[in-house]
């Protein structure tokens, strides 16, 4: 475990929750760009029990800056919407707040008091409407992941979705073409993120079925996941060329290895996604943070 920072340091910490693994970024936002500054990581025991969340939380307590007391962290799942709506262009972040409480009703296939919504302007249309992303969950997935957060006394200060925190984690690499895919491919799942310029477009979750892959197989076979993400790729393009994935940046503690087997599987120029950081400790590598940092950009780009 390494770190640039001392108990004066910055303590926004993005916090990424797997189903067996916690991994956590602090920023080193010094320079001209941001990078990764801190970072760590533990595993989720299943012999906890009922605690084993909350116990690999107290752990990870043990490995973050001293003075970390702010966090963020996301949710995924079935029980997650996104969808992106029109408002007038002029509205500030309260009326804006109150104009989509208004209309949720219409917007949300779910009570209103058992969800917890959220927003981030996106771009402007044309001097009157602006494209705002809407994002509802389920209030007990919000509670579970902040209670998560105080067991490692950390104030949650921004749930986020987990593919729109994928990528937003972009930004903290150099990346050329317009159109690019990010790719975290977990056990439980495949998070897809897809970036046209500095905005995230398109998400989608592809859950492994019969592909899930092993972390500790050296040479997997992605026969599969290609064929999910092609058809995703598909999805998206829906015959605009201008919409062309121009590079897949695959994510992940296991994206070394998928690295050559899809480049081959998907005929479209792949590469390890490589956040902006310090030396990293082993077993994990920087592409595998790229969720956590996403979450940690979130302590200083201004958004809702």
């Amino acid at each position: 475990m390494l770190s640039l920072f001392s108990r004066s340091a910055p303590t926004f910490v993005g916090v990424d929750i797997g189903t067996s693994q916690i991994k956590a970024v602090v920023l080193d936002n010094s320079g001209a760009a941001p990078r990764i500054g801190h970072a760590c990581s533990v595993a989720i025991d299943p012999s906890d029990g009922a605690d084993a969340l909350a116990a690999a939380m107290k752990r990870l307590r043990q490995q973050l800056p001293a003075g970390s007391e702010r966090g963020a962290t996301a949710v995924s799942g079935a029980t997650v919407m996104t969808k992106v709506i029109t408002m007038e262009a002029g509205l500030n972040d309260l009326e804006l707040e109150t104009q989509i409480e208004i209309e949720a009703d219409s917007l949300i296939p779910y009570p209103l008091d058992e969800v917890n919504l959220d927003f981030e302007r996106l771009d402007s249309i044309d001097g009157n409407r602006v494209e705002i992303l809407l994002s509802a969950c389920r209030r007990e997935d919000v509670h579970a992941r902040v209670e998560a957060l105080a067991a490692a006394e950390l104030r949650t200060e921004v749930v986020d979705v987990e593919a729109y925190a994928l990528g937003r984690a972009a930004a903290m690499m150099v990346v050329s073409e317009t159109v690019v895919a990010l790719v975290e491919v977990g056990v439980s799942k495949t998070c897809v993120a897809i970036n046209c310029g500095d905005q995230t477009t398109f998400v989608r979750e592809l859950s492994p079925g019969s592909s899930a892959l092993d972390p500790d197989d050296s040479d997997p076979d992605v026969a599969q996941l290609a064929q999910q993400l092609q058809r995703t790729f598909q999805i998206y393009v829906n015959g605009d060329t201008s919409k062309a994935i121009g590079r897949v940046l695959i994510c992940g503690a296991m994206a070394e290895s998928l690295l050559a087997p899809l480049q081959s599987a998907l005929s479209i120029p792949c590469s390890l996604a490589e956040p902006r950081s310090v030396s990293l400790p082993e077993p994990l590598p920087a592409s595998a943070y790229m969720v956590a940092c996403g979450l940690a950009l979130r302590g200083s780009d201004g958004t809702h």
